[in-house]
């Protein structure tokens, strides 16, 4: 069997992904990978290769050949076939969509899709069919499998997203917070657009900067008050205010991230990662990068941004000790990282500093590349649907997917 057709054969489904490789062409496309000897295969196989390739079924017979009419031997088959079962095991939540596999493109380049509103757009966030994303005093629908916009929310609040905010999904519900007014806003998404406020907002008393849910309550970091709250939901989603802790003893938190039992914050004055109990109370402080900004978890590890540092901590979830510090260097263009996002394999980072983003493995801490986006983008927020990263460009007002 040909080695082409036996990729095409065992290959598992992917979003997209960015190797720290040349685009090398492949029959009439360009595809990211390292492979100089598969432009004649055709169009048909091309994908298959790139899929293989990318989610590690095959690595090529050397670092730059993927030998593709050669034969494959069976006992290769059987290594195929097992990083394949492996592979679909880890994505078996996925969309099952061949078509899918790769990066949208316009003729202009990457898809990007213009959001509503005025202000600064920061943070999105997956329903699993609609991304969510504030845009000055709106908020943003894009569906999911086509980019296209949904819907777009104005709420009759000051801008949530002017400086600092966050977005969430949870109980059927998308959230945001206003950290002037302050409030918590809640948009229960309708059928048919447009949506709709569910009683609009209600008032908090702390100013809030970012939120997470615990699968009861939402916790929002308070960066002006020094503290982190923690709001109650009640039965029929709405918010109990009156119920509200609000934990002092912090000095700028600025980002939350759950793991499944604890919540932890970061600190971007002190630059500390702090592993909260139940009650909000610290159980474990843990010393990272210079101005710690949003973390991610991918079901081990933190991965903390830190901002000043140029660099990104991780940080074991079950024991607080740090695995490893990841330095800027010619290769991951660190710069000024904001927030980091998982998608179940992977952890996307972006770079403000110089309109990038990078992409690490999150198995072995390993890089796999850096993607350089439009002068003056300015990427900030970052989510994933399970398919494709997406990520909001601040400076151009777009949400952009990968």
């Amino acid at each position: 069997m040909a080695r082409v057709s036996a990729a095409l054969s065992f290959i598992v489904l992917v979003g997209a992904s960015f190797e720290a490789v040349a685009n090398n062409p492949c029959g009439s496309g360009s595809y990211p990978f390292p492979f100089t000897d598969v432009a004649s295969v055709g169009d048909a196989f091309c994908p298959g290769i790139m899929e293989a390739y990318v989610v590690g079924v095959t690595k090529g017979t050397t670092g730059t050949t993927f030998s593709p009419n050669d034969p494959v031997p069976r006992v290769q088959m059987t290594t195929f076939l097992q990083r394949s079962l492996d592979q679909g095991l880890k994505r078996n939540n996925r969309r099952a969509a061949l078509d899918q596999w790769s990066t949208p493109k316009t003729s202009t380049g990457l898809q990007a899709v213009p959001l509503s509103g005025s202000g600064s757009a920061l943070f999105c966030k997956s329903d699993g069919e609609h991304i969510w994303v504030g845009n000055g005093d709106t908020v943003n629908s894009v569906h999911s499998a086509t980019g296209e916009p949904h819907a777009a929310v104005e709420t009759s609040f000051s801008a949530p997203y002017t400086a600092v905010g966050g977005i969430l999904v949870a109980r059927g519900q998308v959230w945001a917070i206003d950290s002037q007014s302050p409030a918590l806003i809640f948009i229960r998404p309708g059928t048919q657009p447009p949506f709709w406020l569910a009683a609009g907002a209600v008032d908090l008393v702390a100013h809030p900067v970012a939120l997470a849910f615990d699968g009861d309550r939402i916790w929002t970091a308070n960066l002006a008050d020094s503290s982190v709250s923690i709001i109650p939901i009640n039965a029929n989603r709405f918010p109990d205010v009156a119920g509200t802790i609000t934990v002092a003893g912090f000095t700028s938190p600025n980002g939350l991230q759950f793991d499944g039992t604890n919540m932890w914050v970061t600190d971007f004055s002190t630059s500390k990662l702090h592993k909260l109990n139940a009650n909000g109370s610290i159980a474990q402080s843990v010393t990272v990068g210079t101005g710690p900004t949003r973390p991610a978890y991918d079901g081990t590890n933190i991965w903390v941004p830190s901002f000043s540092a140029n660099s990104i901590t991780v940080v074991q979830a079950s024991t607080g000790a740090v695995v490893a510090t990841i330095a800027t260097n010619a290769s991951n263009r660190l710069s000024q990282p904001a927030q980091a996002t998982f998608d179940g394999e992977r952890i996307l980072v972006t770079n403000p500093g110089n309109n990038s983003v990078t992409l690490f493995r999150a198995a072995d801490l390993s890089l796999i590349g850096n993607v350089q986006l439009a002068a003056g983008s300015a990427p900030f927020g970052a989510c994933s649907d399970g398919i494709n990263f997406w990520v909001v460009l601040s400076g151009s007002q777009q949400l952009l997917r990968l």
